[in-house]
């Protein structure tokens, strides 16, 4: 929770050989599909709101990402 506004101007979405993963509570997000439904295409970013917290990732697009770039906790 309140994971602030963060941006990473890396990310590696799944297809690449090493791609990054991110790290949810599952109190935030408790699958793929609620990120999903909280994930929006801004340009070439995509942008992951919860409330007033937002994490982008810089020149990624939605249809990239993959259940496997993200763990649950």
């Amino acid at each position: 929770s309140n994971f602030g506004h963060d941006v990473i101007k890396d990310f590696v979405a799944t297809g690449t050989t090493n791609h990054d993963v991110l790290q949810f509570s599952t109190t935030v997000f408790d699958s793929f599909a609620s990120v999903l439904a909280h994930a929006s295409q801004v340009g070439s970013d995509v942008v992951i709101s919860s409330g007033s917290d937002t994490l982008t990732l810089k020149n990624t697009a939605v249809s990239s990402l993959d259940n496997r770039d993200f763990h649950f906790v």
